[in-house]
Order: C-alpha cells, then structure tokens, then sequence
C-alpha cells in the first residue's frame, strides 16, 4: 500500500491541503502566527496555531495521514 499525496496549493491569503482535488485542510496568517485546520470526519475543526507556516504543513500534512491510514484510505499505485 502507498500513503496518499497531500498537495498544498497557494491561494488568496491562505494555503489549502489536498488529497487529488479534495481540499482536507487549510492554513492562515494573521499576522501574528500560522493557524492550521483539517476537514475530515471526527477530527476537530478548530484552527491550531503553529509559529511558522513550515511547522504548519507539517503538522496539518502529520494529521492528515494519520486520519488516512485510521481510515484506511491509501494512495494510487504508482
């Protein structure tokens, strides 16, 4: 089994992860710091701060395929 791709596409203000064409989560600034949150069913919704937007990717990319493999969802083969 492979792990599934999560892509992360600039878009106005903000950062979006993907898994194909799905968005699962997003990231934003404030100015302040990076707050990162993902859309999948039983994770909450509510934005995590995380102090630069790499540590953000990471965090929301970690969660994201932790919610795949507890789901069982895998990616195509290659």
């Amino acid at each position: 089994m492979t792990s599934p791709r999560v892509t992360f596409v600039e878009t106005s203000g903000r950062t979006e992860a993907r898994l194909g064409v799905v968005t699962v989560g997003q990231i934003t600034t404030d100015g302040v710091g990076h707050y990162w949150a993902a859309f999948l069913p039983g994770l909450r919704v509510t934005p995590l701060r995380s102090f630069s937007e790499e540590r953000a990717r990471a965090s929301l990319k970690r969660k994201i395929l932790e919610w795949c493999e507890a789901a069982n969802v895998t990616g195509a083969a290659p």
